[in-house]
């Protein structure tokens, strides 16, 4: 805790202890707040609190800060770093497997020196395992992965800075400044800086999820050698033909709740005291939907990777020598994927989200995470 809210020790601990006792279940109405979000649930948790307490005369300057700071808008914007580290690794997972794919060009994976080192390490990898110089160029998706890739890191890492930053950082209205033994009119509980990385983390995830659905198309479309139209392997087989039109669905809703452009209200409240606020609650919510949707696309865009692995026997080599490599053992890309074994899409995404625990702890996967904490 960062401290400066004027709440007195005492109180902290007594608060502690209420939230790992089981018995203590305080009634919060779910999403009712929307800017720094601290009033509306932490009036309702730290009204249960007194009743769980008997209705201790806590003093004023006891309740009153834990009903107002940023502490809510902060620990949900945190509560999310697991989810964007497996969307991380489940993009480059099957960033790594399209590559192979797709007979990519190695020449797009050109180093940068203004590029960060983890963007510089990834591209040397995805050289490194290949070898094709050919003189046609591949889908902008495929040769515009450092851009991605950097997009993508430099947000995440501006993201957990700013998150650290508020972390540290007294929050409270109005602010105990405890140097001076006196209380200040000031406004830390509004975070605006978070709300900005969150709005471009959102951009961020989109932008992988757009890669993913381009990727899984052109995988389909029937431009690659070996792999037929929609993955058909007969006359009479539709293959995966109603795969893109998913993925482009899911898309589709994630474009229809993504936040407003603009993320600050003008509105008062307070008697016309409070007439500034940004909507961070709101788009916190909103990072988190579209994470859980683009993990999804991922895991589908891993389907349609496993399923053509499993029926065309050269792109399967190509995975199985990727395997060898990354020293990783999955069953992912199985034969259990073949046409005459096809598995439902659920099940596949259900063997995913247990396969993702083993993949994290390859050593390739540690040595690349976003953040180590």
């Amino acid at each position: 805790m960062a401290g400066g809210t004027g709440v007195s020790v005492e109180t902290f601990k007594k608060l502690h202890l209420n939230a790992v006792d089981l018995t203590f279940n305080p009634a919060i109405p779910k999403n009712c707040s929307y800017s720094s979000g601290d009033v509306i649930p932490a009036t309702h948790l730290l009204q249960d609190f007194i009743d769980f307490n008997n209705n201790q005369d806590f003093a004023n300057t006891d309740i009153m800060p834990f009903i107002n700071g940023n502490f809510v808008q902060v620990g949900y914007a945190a509560s999310l770093i697991d989810t964007i580290n497996k969307f991380w690794h489940l993009f480059i997972y099957g960033s790594l497997v399209s590559s192979l794919c797709f007979d990519a060009n190695n020449s797009n994976y050109h180093l940068n020196s203004n590029a960060s080192e983890l963007n510089n390490r990834l591209l040397s990898f995805f050289k490194g395992i290949n070898p094709n110089d050919k003189d046609t160029q591949d889908i902008i998706t495929i040769r515009s992965l450092p851009q991605q890739l950097e997009s993508f890191i430099k947000n995440s890492q501006s993201y957990f800075q700013v998150l650290e930053n508020y972390i540290v950082k007294p929050s409270g209205n109005p602010l105990f400044d405890s140097e001076l033994c006196d209380s200040m009119s000031q406004a830390s509980f509004l975070a605006l800086d978070l709300t900005d990385s969150v709005l471009s983390m959102i951009n961020s995830v989109k932008l992988f999820m757009v890669a993913s659905i381009n990727r899984t198309t052109y995988m389909l479309s029937g431009k690659l050698p070996h792999i037929p139209a929609d993955c058909s392997l007969s006359a009479s087989d539709l293959g995966l033909i109603q795969i893109p039109k998913l993925m482009m669905a899911i898309e589709e809703r994630v474009s229809l709740s993504l936040p407003p452009a603009s993320v600050y209200s003008a509105k008062s409240t307070s008697n016309g005291i409070e007439d500034l606020w940004n909507n961070g609650l709101i788009c916190i919510n909103a990072l988190e939907k579209i994470l859980n949707e683009a993990i999804n696309v991922l895991m589908i865009e891993l389907y349609v990777q496993s399923y053509v692995s499993s029926n065309i026997e050269c792109i399967a080599v190509k995975i199985h020598k990727l395997h060898a490599t990354l020293n990783l053992e999955s069953t992912i890309f199985s034969d259990d994927y073949a046409i005459d074994s096809r598995p439902s899409l659920e099940a596949f995404m259900d063997l995913v989200g247990t396969e993702y625990k083993k993949i994290i702890v390859n050593d390739f996967f540690q040595k690349n995470t976003l953040l180590h904490y």
